[in-house]
């Protein structure tokens, strides 16, 4: 029946699904989750899914020679950014 699911997910191209569905089924089996809890979680997933999907393009469009976070920030060279602006910008 799991199978079925998949193929169903991958076949209306539903990345999200595909990503969670095993989690998300092992959580319900388990007593976790309500049936709508469970629906209501997937479906957030898928969302999540396609929300985060022009974000991995653009990345891989860009292709960026190495990955910086900005807790890596180097605060010692002056480059016309606060701390506080760095910390506000963080926080968005």
């Amino acid at each position: 029946m799991l199978q079925q699911a998949k193929n169903l997910a991958q076949k209306l191209r539903l990345p999200g699904f595909l990503e969670n569905m095993e989690r998300r089924c092992a959580e319900f089996e388990s007593g976790n989750l309500s049936p709508s809890e469970f629906l209501s979680l997937l479906l957030s997933d898928e969302a999540n899914s396609r929300k985060n999907k022009p974000n991995k393009r653009l990345e891989s469009i860009a292709r960026f020679r190495h990955r910086i976070d900005l807790e890596d920030w180097d605060t010692s060279f002056d480059r016309g950014i606060s701390k506080a602006k760095m910390k506000e910008i963080f926080h968005l």
